[in-house]
């Protein structure tokens, strides 16, 4: 029964090579100066809401304060 092995071959080739590249890249990105790193900028969350006749303190009391609490990471 040589199909089964034949047929498993290139799989496992496949997954050593894979193996092979990770450790590649980790030896790139490890000998990489950090001045050579991209920059990353954090995504931005705009959120524009309008709340008629309410003060400032019922806006954020009921629109801001619950918008931020249900987003997660988000810093004030």
């Amino acid at each position: 029964m040589t199909h089964g092995k034949i047929l498993r071959q290139p799989a496992d080739r496949g997954d050593r090579d894979l193996d092979h590249l990770r450790h590649l890249s980790a030896v790139a990105i490890l000998g990489l100066p950090i001045a050579q790193y991209p920059d990353i900028v954090p995504p931005e969350i705009v959120i524009n809401t309008t709340y008629v006749g309410a003060d400032a303190q019922t806006v954020e009391q009921s629109v801001a304060t619950p918008i931020e609490q249900e987003m997660s990471g988000v810093t004030t």
